[in-house]
């Protein structure tokens, strides 16, 4: 697996934070729970799950927050660069 965040997926950070990790393992889990409490016919089980899933947002968020999200989404991409940092010297015609 190469350690660069944007080798073959498409975006960059994908999926290289420990905080979007869990956030998809506990919704996951909720969703598994769902499709459990369908098959049995438990509305308090589905309703439970639906928790679950709504815990996994705050799961990602509270671990980002921590320091253990993706920081490769901004580092080093002009994309996000602010107006001051960018240096346009490279591209004809900029003024």
């Amino acid at each position: 697996m190469s350690s660069n965040a944007t080798a073959g997926h498409g975006g960059p950070g994908h999926g290289n934070s420990v905080s979007m990790w869990a956030a998809v393992g506990v919704a996951l889990v909720g969703f598994v729970l769902m499709m459990v409490s369908v098959m049995i016919l438990s509305w308090p089980l589905f309703w439970a799950s639906w928790v679950v899933v709504a815990l996994a947002i705050v799961v990602g968020v509270v671990l980002g927050r921590m320091g253990f999200g993706s920081t490769s989404v901004t580092r080093g991409n002009p994309a996000f660069a602010d107006a001051a940092d960018i240096d346009n010297r490279h591209v004809e015609g900029v003024q």
